[in-house]
C-alpha cells in the first residue's frame, strides 16, 4: 500500500486536515479552494478500520464534508498529492 510510506515518500508538508472540505471539481482540479495534483493518491478509511485506495474520478462532484479529510500531503507546488478520507 502506498500510504504505508506516504509521508516519507511524498509528505513534504503532511498535516492533519482540520479545515479541508468542499466540492471536488475535476475540471479545475480542486477540493474546495485547494488545488489537487494530477497524480493525487487517495485512500478511503472506513469507521470499522477497513481502507481502500480510490481514484479522483470516483469523487467527481462529491462534497467532502468538514472533518472527513483526515490527513493530507502537498507537493512542492503546494497542490494536494495524497489524502486520507473518512467514509
Amino acid at each position: 500500500m502506498f500510504f504505508a510510506t506516504a509521508y516519507s515518500e511524498i509528505g513534504v508538508m503532511s498535516r492533519p486536515a482540520t479545515n479541508l472540505y468542499g466540492a471536488v471539481d475535476i475540471a479545475t482540479m480542486t477540493l474546495g479552494s485547494m488545488k489537487l495534483a494530477a497524480d493525487i493518491r487517495i485512500m478511503e478509511v472506513y469507521s470499522n478500520g477497513a481502507y481502500e485506495n480510490t481514484y479522483l474520478s470516483r469523487l467527481e462532484d462529491v462534497y467532502i464534508g468538514e472533518g472527513k479529510v483526515l490527513h493530507y500531503a502537498r507537493n512542492s507546488e503546494g497542490a494536494i498529492n495524497a489524502m486520507f478520507i473518512l467514509v
